[in-house]
């Protein structure tokens, strides 16, 4: 992977718990990583007989290559250009990077 190849940066985040003055518990994400990427397509999503049925919200899954990192796992959630995803597949490969497969959430 050539690091001229890296144009995009991803925030990974962990939902963590934290405390509010008055003792409320409430769920934050807070950023566990920051790295530059590299995307690779686009994927439209369908339904199972292949058709999209273009409602307001059509997901769509995104490909991106990053460099390898103890800190990116499974579950965790990724902010791309201000938009959210979550990150579904860690596929690591023999150049020390991986291939994640991130999805976007709705909101």
């Amino acid at each position: 992977m050539r690091a001229g190849l890296l144009r995009d940066v991803l925030v990974f985040e962990e939902l963590k718990k934290e405390q509010s003055p008055s003792g409320a518990m409430r769920d934050i994400y807070h950023e566990v990583y920051r790295c530059r990427a590299y995307k690779r397509k686009n994927i439209l999503v369908a339904d199972s007989d292949g058709i999209n049925a273009l409602e307001k919200f059509t997901g769509a899954k995104v490909v991106f290559q990053v460099r390898a990192c103890p800190l990116i796992k499974e579950g965790q959630r990724v902010r791309y250009k201000d938009r959210e995803f979550s990150l579904l597949n860690i596929d690591p490969q023999y150049d020390r990077s991986y291939i994640l497969t991130l999805e976007k959430i709705n909101g």
